[in-house]
C-alpha cells in the first residue's frame, strides 16, 4: 500500500496527464469568445471584443472550477476510505492540479486582439482558480452549490 506521499505523487503524475487533456476542453470552450473578439476586431466593435472576453472568461472559469472540483472529489474520496492518512500532501498536489489545465492550455488565437482577450482571461482566471480551490476545500457547501452533480470518487 502506498503512503500518502506516494499517492500524492501518483495523483500528481496522472492528474497532470488529465490536466493536459482538460486543457483541450478549455481551448474548445474559448472558441465562441475568440470568434466574437475576432469579429469585433475586424469590424472595429469594442463591445464585441469585451463580450468575447467576458464569455471566454466565464466558460474557462466554469471549466477550470469543474476540473478543480473533480480533483477535490478524488482527494476526498481517498481520504474518506483512509481516515488516518495525512491529507496535506494530497491537498497541495490538488492545488497544483487545479491550475494545471490553465497552465497547459497554450493559446494561439488569430489576431492580436484575440490573443489579448485570451491573455486577459487567463490572467484573471489563474488567481481565481488558485483561491477558489481552497474555498472549495474549506467550504464544501460552495462546491456543492455549483458542482453537486459530480460524484465522489472513492479509491
Amino acid at each position: 500500500m502506498l503512503s500518502s506521499l506516494g499517492v500524492a505523487a501518483l495523483l500528481g503524475i496522472t492528474g497532470t496527464f488529465a490536466a493536459v487533456l482538460w486543457s483541450y476542453a478549455l481551448r474548445l470552450g474559448a472558441y465562441p469568445g475568440s470568434v466574437l473578439v475576432l469579429v469585433g476586431t475586424l469590424r472595429h466593435r469594442r463591445w464585441l471584443i469585451h463580450l468575447g472576453t467576458a464569455i471566454t472568461f466565464l466558460v474557462e472559469g466554469y471549466l477550470l472550477f469543474t476540473f478543480a472540483a473533480i480533483v477535490i472529489r478524488v482527494v476526498r474520496g481517498y481520504l474518506l476510505s483512509r481516515p488516518g492518512a495525512p491529507a496535506w500532501p494530497l491537498w497541495l498536489v490538488g492545488w497544483y492540479l487545479a491550475a494545471a489545465p490553465l497552465l497547459f492550455s497554450g493559446r494561439d488565437p488569430p489576431g492580436a486582439s484575440a490573443r489579448d482577450a485570451a491573455d486577459i482571461a487567463v490572467s484573471a482566471a489563474l488567481p481565481l482558480v488558485l483561491v477558489g480551490y481552497w474555498v472549495f476545500v474549506v467550504w464544501p457547501v460552495v462546491l456543492e452549490a455549483g458542482w453537486g452533480w459530480l460524484p465522489v470518487v472513492r479509491l
